[in-house]
């Protein structure tokens, strides 16, 4: 009861603990040695397209052909536009290009609702409009689900107002759960 949230989403995670934040939430690691880390769910990336663009565009039957279409790039982690599959020979990267680029998810999952091109968005944002409104491309071979980690400064005692908010996150349960419903 007593905990009190500040939430900042943004692309520039290596700052804010520097700023007086307590901990980051991503699914990428950050490279500076001073902080420790919890695991705590996984997420899973989806390719999704509006059936206006694929309408327009054609629809790409093996994911190399992304690199000859409009993809929607969120960055935040390098390279954004390096999307990775699964394929007989094991992970594969197929690098993207597109004219719209974004640090927040919600804007790409807009601007492909919008028909702007092909997107690749973490399940957890495409809400029942987006799954009724966009098509998936590649499900079955999309890259594994990526771990959700929440950093914090290592210290010998993790401040209480940490650990219970670890606690917390630990007890939510996999985030890979079925948002379809």
């Amino acid at each position: 009861p007593d905990v009190r949230i500040d939430l900042a989403i943004g692309s520039d995670h290596e700052n804010l603990l520097r700023d007086g934040y307590d901990l980051i939430i991503k699914t990428s690691d950050l490279q500076d040695s001073s902080l420790d880390s919890r695991d705590f769910g996984s997420v899973r990336h989806l390719i999704v397209a509006a059936p206006s663009y694929l309408d327009r565009a054609g629809t790409p039957q093996q994911p190399a052909e992304l690199a000859s279409h409009e993809c929607l790039i969120q960055y935040g982690w390098r390279p954004a536009n390096e999307w990775y599959f699964i394929g007989p020979a094991g992970l594969y990267e197929v690098k993207v290009d597109g004219s719209f680029k974004s640090t927040s998810a919600m804007a790409i999952r807009h601007a492909a609702l919008s028909g702007l091109g092909i997107a690749r968005l973490p399940e957890y944002a495409l809400d029942r409009e987006a799954r009724r409104d966009l098509k998936v491309i590649f499900e079955d071979c999309v890259a594994p689900m990526r771990m959700l980690k929440a950093f914090f400064p290592r210290a010998k005692n993790i401040p209480a107002k940490v650990s219970a908010f670890l606690e917390c996150l630990g007890s939510i349960g996999p985030l890979e759960r079925d948002q379809r419903n």
